[in-house]
């Protein structure tokens, strides 16, 4: 399926068309509509790049708070502890 947008002129200065398919993308993630594969895929990218750039439209696949990442951290420094 293809989908055409007509954006208004208005919106050429603060977005390019990169950022308004992420952005489409971004939202079809968050409603659970479509996963990054087949996201990914119809971008024209890998995976990991859309995993990497989805944190510039403010979503992430990892769901955690900042007190859980910051634990996690710190439970994997004895990991590396010489």
């Amino acid at each position: 399926m293809k989908i055409t947008l007509d954006i208004d002129d208005k919106f050429n200065d603060q977005y390019s068309e990169h950022d308004l398919k992420m952005l489409i993308a971004v939202g079809l993630y968050e409603k659970g509509i479509m996963c990054t594969g087949d996201l990914a895929k119809a971008l024209g990218m890998s995976r990991a790049d859309f995993i990497l750039e989805m944190g510039k439209y403010g979503e992430s696949i990892f769901d955690l708070s900042e007190d859980e990442i910051c634990r996690d951290i710190e439970n994997a420094k004895q990991f590396f502890v010489a």
